[in-house]
């Protein structure tokens, strides 16, 4: 149910903020990543145009698995919305990890109840 998806969002919050890497077999490998400090030229507003200092900052990477490229691939006809951007162009990464969780889940207990291709899951820290 509800409760055992709450679960491994909880767990994979926790593991990311303590920047651990989180793989779900079979579904993918969540990392928290750092981008350096740097200059970039601003393309909108008061200092269009000119040199700005971006300031680093950490940030949630996320590595499909084979079988879940795979699936991807394989599927014809479906589309998914990621949601809205925010202010500063970047999804709502806890929403966007949800819907990947929620779905991969699913399709987990799809799979399974009927026997036709069981997934292995489990958590990977580290």
């Amino acid at each position: 149910g509800s409760g055992s998806y709450a679960a491994v969002l909880d767990s994979l919050e926790q593991a990311l903020t303590e920047n651990d890497r989180v793989t779900l077999v079979g579904f993918g490998t969540f990392s928290v990543r750092e981008r350096a400090a740097r200059q970039m030229r601003a393309i909108a507003g008061e200092n269009a145009g000119q040199m700005i200092e971006v300031a680093a900052r950490k940030y949630v990477a996320f590595k499909a698995g084979s079988s879940l490229e795979q699936k991807v691939r394989d599927a014809r006809g479906k589309s998914y919305s990621l949601g809205k951007p925010t202010s500063d162009r970047t999804y709502d990464n806890a929403r966007l990890l949800q819907r990947y969780l929620v779905s991969f889940l699913k399709a987990y207990s799809r799979e399974s109840s009927n026997g036709t291709k069981p997934i292995s899951l489990w958590l990977k820290y580290g």
